[in-house]
């Protein structure tokens, strides 16, 4: 756990030690409305495909195919 904080205090950065999955349930309690979650993760997943390498055209298809399944705009 020191090296952790350690980490967080020199780099600035946070290392999920209990898991994705769980952390994301932890957190995904604090959004209030979760239409304008999506609508702003939507617009940054797709300037993060512009810009960046890291994010492909096919992880922007599956996302809206996601959206569709579950009827969200």
């Amino acid at each position: 756990m020191d090296s952790i904080l350690e980490l967080k205090k020199t780099q600035g950065i946070d290392i999920i030690a209990n898991g994705i999955m769980t952390t994301l349930k932890y957190y995904l309690r604090f959004i209030d409305n979760y239409n304008d979650f999506v609508k702003v993760y939507s617009q940054n997943l797709i300037k993060d495909a512009q810009n960046s390498t890291e994010i492909k055209n096919f992880h922007i298809e599956k996302w809206t195919e996601i959206l569709k399944k579950y009827e969200i705009k």
